[in-house]
């Protein structure tokens, strides 16, 4: 009988959290596979394979690993119940043209079964959301535990020398194991860069253009989330396919207050789109779901929304008033839902969504921006309706 894989997350680790890497590297029965190496390194102990790491070291090293997508991508294997279990991490090699990866079991954890749902998770994260082209790594021939783990993933062996094997897996080798990614063409899901504004705010602009109201002011909104610092550069994702943005989505912080005023910080996304040639085929499935996961690696646990529930029930969101999210004057809008990224983080309380300033804006100013761009003509279709109804309902 088949038994399931272990269910795993990445979570990248905040300063305050990498008390867990100082313990896997002080602990020899973890750092064993490491020893013996003679590395040239300071605080490496060749009797241990340990690798000494003082909190003084702490910020320094998570500056040169995390924000660096995707040259470099650092996160810890966490569990279900939250417990972190070990590390993952890859980096570019230029001279090589490759992805050097590793993959690090607190020994406690090992013979568990672990390590092929984390290596699955890494290669969506090197692949599908970072567009590493190759991945690479090697260890000792003698690690059969290792070898065995990366070739149920797809890995091959490329040679064999001085006691090591090397291994290899390229993107087009791994979405040609996917049923997906074989009608996919080349997707890759990354976070926006500055040269992708103009594109990524024409599109924006043509995907909303008359659908909500005549004309539109999403790309607008756009420009004035990036500057706020609200906003969540590391959750501002774009879709490529083939070389070409197809789709975009924007993070946001807001807060939520419960009934004892305590209050903790949540996320909202908005605008997101989906180049209207390439809308209707999961692309904008495939975007959201990347950012799922990403933002349950930086810690968050809820998304509030406004939108259309035809549009995101799918995902996993649900009324507002299902999960007891109202607005502070105690509503529940028809068009906000709430999906908890880890079940059961709202429950047992009343809660009160607080949108971020950042959404504020003048439409005046909007519509001056707008007639500054190539014209677009203004019409009033029958699909605004729906948004107008939506937009000022209520479930009681």
């Amino acid at each position: 009988m088949k038994t399931s894989e272990p269910s795993l997350t990445l979570h990248v680790p905040a300063l305050g959290e990498l008390w867990f890497r100082q313990k896997m590297l002080a602990d020899p029965a973890t750092m064993a596979y490491n020893a013996h190496w003679r590395l040239d390194k300071p605080r490496y102990h060749d009797d241990t394979g340990c690798i000494d790491f003082p909190e003084s070291d702490w910020a320094d090293w998570l500056a040169g690993w995390t924000g660096r997508e995707p040259e470099r991508y650092y996160a810890y294997i966490q569990r279900a119940d939250g417990q972190w279990i070990g590390e993952v991490c890859f980096h570019h090699t230029p001279s090589e043209g490759w992805w050097d990866m590793g993959i690090v079991l607190e020994a406690a954890h090992r013979g568990r079964g672990y390590a092929a749902p984390a290596l699955r998770l890494l290669l969506e994260e090197a692949f599908r959301c970072q567009g590493v082209t190759r991945l690479h790594n090697c260890f000792e021939v003698t690690r059969e535990a290792a070898w065995k783990a990366h070739q149920a993933v797809g890995f091959r062996e490329t040679s064999v020398a001085e006691g090591l094997c090397h291994l290899l897996l390229t993107r087009e080798e791994y979405l040609a194991g996917d049923d997906k990614g074989k009608d996919d063409g080349m997707l890759t899901i990354r976070r926006e860069r500055p040269e992708d504004y103009p594109q990524v705010e024409d599109m924006i602009r043509r995907a909303f253009w008359n659908v909500n109201v005549p004309g539109c002011d999403e790309h607008y909104l756009a420009r004035q989330l990036r500057v706020h610092e609200d906003f969540m550069p590391e959750l501002d994702l774009v879709a490529v396919l083939d070389g070409q943005i197809i789709g975009s989505i924007m993070y946001t912080a807001i807060s939520l207050e419960n009934e004892q005023g305590q209050r903790k910080r949540g996320l909202t996304f908005g605008p997101v789109c989906v180049e209207p040639a390439f809308q209707r085929q999961g692309y904008g499935k495939r975007l959201m779901e990347a950012s799922f996961r990403r933002a349950v690696e930086m810690g968050y646990d809820t998304i509030v929304i406004f939108g259309s529930p035809a549009n995101y029930v799918s995902r996993g969101f649900k009324s507002c008033r299902r999960l007891n999210v109202s607005l502070p004057d105690g509503g529940y809008p028809t068009a906000m839902m709430v999906k908890e990224l880890i079940p059961g983080a709202l429950a047992g309380h009343a809660w009160h969504y607080h949108e971020s300033p950042a959404f504020s804006f003048d439409p005046e100013e909007a519509r001056r921006y707008d007639d500054t761009l190539p014209p677009m003509e203004r019409m009033e279709l029958p699909c605004q309706e729906e948004f107008y109804i939506l937009s000022r309902s209520s479930i009681r």
